[in-house]
């Protein structure tokens, strides 16, 4: 599977699902889609891996081996207070998820973590994917600056470079707790439209690393 693929299926599934509950909803809704698109792949999802140079071990979204080969793929949902019927006439209720500085950093932490998973056997590629309704995530006028989250933003058109450190300019103890991330790749934000709503307030986009050795 390559991004190409992981697009096809994720904007397969926006053709039956505009919005989720929940990032639980979009997990199980994403990992059904590429079942039946993949009989053959065997999908576990929040499945325990080891982490190299790590005492804990992480829980991976969705787990795909396919033709001996392993997928991790990490999902991230992030929304504001919306309510709209989904395609299906199902009247679907966001809420505000609030801390959007963590939110940006948990994204890229994923990607961290997907790029520690390529020390597995068989691993082939992973795929980190955020859908959000939030403009401040993807709006590069939104974007923080001279803020304590600044090394993470993730807007539109932000290039995340390799081997630089990603700190916390606070001291407190939750940034402290939260931690630096450092990847080994460059990453091109990109963000395309996943739904549109007809008041433009729930209209969704999302954005896809992919992860290789």
């Amino acid at each position: 599977m390559f991004r190409t693929d992981i697009e096809s299926l994720l904007l397969s599934l926006a053709t039956e699902r505009r919005l989720f509950w929940s990032e639980a909803d979009f997990q199980f809704a994403f990992a059904w889609k590429i079942q039946q698109n993949y009989p053959s792949a065997k999908i576990r999802l929040e499945r325990r891996q080891e982490i190299t140079n790590s005492k804990k071990p992480a829980y991976v979204d969705i787990w795909v081996e396919l033709d001996n080969k392993i997928y991790p793929i990490e999902l991230k949902y992030k929304t504001r207070t919306y309510q709209a019927a989904d395609l299906n006439g199902e009247v679907i209720r966001t809420q505000t998820h609030s801390a959007r500085d963590v939110g940006r950093h948990s994204y890229l932490k994923d990607i961290e973590r997907i790029e520690n998973y390529s020390y597995v056997d068989g691993f082939e590629r992973g795929f980190a994917i955020i859908i959000t309704n939030d403009e401040h995530y993807y709006n590069p006028e939104l974007a923080p600056s001279g803020t304590t989250d600044e090394d993470f933003v993730i807007h539109e058109g932000k290039t995340i470079k390799r081997d630089k450190k990603m700190v916390w300019h606070s001291s407190k103890p939750w940034a402290l707790s939260l931690g630096s991330i450092t990847l080994r790749h460059d990453y091109q934000m990109k963000w395309s439209l996943y739904s549109r709503s007809e008041d433009n307030k729930g209209d969704f986009k999302y954005a896809i690393a992919e992860i290789n050795k």
